[in-house]
């Protein structure tokens, strides 16, 4: 089994905000489940080798809290992007 983690600040961010306005990519983490607006987090997990044909069965995200607010409820849908060479993104447009 191996651990990857996020290699460089731009790879991890957030885009929030009532027309998706405000993007952050520069933080030292991903923000999600808070604020007044939803936040949608994005992850890239670079450098991951894989021979063609492998396949992933089981993966683990491990995440920690900021804060901890009283009566707040996280709630979280994951996707996920199967793609070769995938680059962070720099815009809110460029995330959606």
């Amino acid at each position: 089994m191996a651990d990857y983690s996020i290699l460089a600040g731009a790879d991890d961010g957030y885009v929030s905000g009532p027309t998706t306005n405000v993007f952050d990519a520069t933080g030292t983490g991903a923000s999600f489940g808070m604020g007044t607006y939803p936040n949608h987090a994005f992850l890239r997990f670079d450098g991951i080798v894989a021979d063609q044909g492998d396949t992933c069965t089981t993966a683990t995200l491990t995440v920690r809290a900021a804060a901890t607010l009283s009566g707040t409820v996280c709630n979280a849908r994951i996707y996920c992007n199967d793609h070769d060479d995938a680059v962070a993104p720099t815009t809110a447009a460029e995330y959606l």
